[in-house]
């Protein structure tokens, strides 16, 4: 089975990542060097444009809709535990929904 899929979305393990920023929408991020499974709600630090920012990891997925090449890893995970338990978590991203704020921003 090839690396690409007939949707243009490419497979492996994918982080989504809300960062900071005023862009209402969620990053994909491949796992760090050291391969460590990282729970969602974990803080992490990412490469965003020129600059390193902390993050905030909301799940794992299979794929990206970006070609797996043109996605960096993450940095450094910051947390040895979710900082946001899951019931937490959602009530925020319900927030962020609610009030049309950037989720990486409410976080």
């Amino acid at each position: 089975m090839s690396a690409s899929i007939s949707s243009g979305s490419q497979r492996g393990l994918i982080y989504k990542v809300a960062v900071p920023s005023p862009l209402r929408r969620i990053f994909d991020y491949l796992p760090p060097e050291s391969n460590q499974s990282i729970a969602t709600g974990t803080r992490v630090q990412v490469h965003f444009g020129r600059r390193k920012v902390v993050a905030y990891v909301l799940d794992k997925a299979a794929n990206s809709e970006l070609e797996l090449h043109k996605l960096k890893p993450i940095h450094a995970v910051l947390d040895s535990e979710p900082i946001f338990p899951t019931k937490l978590l959602n009530l925020l991203q319900w927030c962020a929904q609610y009030y049309h704020h950037p989720l990486g921003e409410v976080l």
